[in-house]
């Protein structure tokens, strides 16, 4: 969905179900390119205006402002709400929360994060600092495949090594 795109608004119910479908919620909000909706989805989650304001370096008004007046722009903030927005991607993707597990864990500050409100870290471009902070509760990226002693083994024995592996 772009800003361009018509918005269909969704009721309390609508949100109720995406929240308590973590698949359901990651995909809609990986699908969402609309700076506002990708706000709004924010705002679903738990997160306050006031939250959004300290994440992307703005006054509460000015994120309230932007759900209330669709006309207004969110441009120069578009950096910040896209990397919130992979932020909480990464962390539903990766993590074992919710969505408004999550939320919660990016108001609450952290020892890891020197005592500071990940998404205060986020607003000072250190998105590196936050995921690291996530490790508790994020499985690592999966590694790339290795091959089995069997099938090195194999493509030992294919380029004629001489290792004591199967296949000299």
């Amino acid at each position: 969905m772009t800003d361009a795109e018509p918005r269909r608004d969704i009721d309390q119910q609508e949100i109720e179900e995406l929240l308590n479908d973590k698949a359901a919620f990651t995909n809609r909000l990986a699908e969402t390119f609309s700076e506002r909706e990708i706000v709004r989805m924010m705002l679903w989650m738990g997160l306050r205006y006031s939250d959004l304001a300290l994440a992307l370096t703005v006054h509460p008004r000015t994120v309230r402002a932007w759900i209330d007046e669709e006309d207004r722009e969110l441009i120069r903030q578009r950096d910040g709400i896209l990397a919130l927005k992979a932020l909480v991607l990464f962390l539903l993707r990766r993590g074992t929360l919710g969505p408004r597990q999550i939320a919660l864990w990016l108001v609450e500050p952290l020892e890891t994060l020197d005592f500071r409100r990940p998404l205060a870290v986020l607003a000072e471009g250190r998105l590196n600092d936050v995921v690291n902070a996530s490790s508790t509760f994020t499985k690592p990226e999966p590694a790339l495949s290795t091959p089995s002693p069997s099938r090195r083994a194999v493509a030992a024995g294919a380029v004629g090594r001489r290792d004591g592996l199967p296949g000299d």
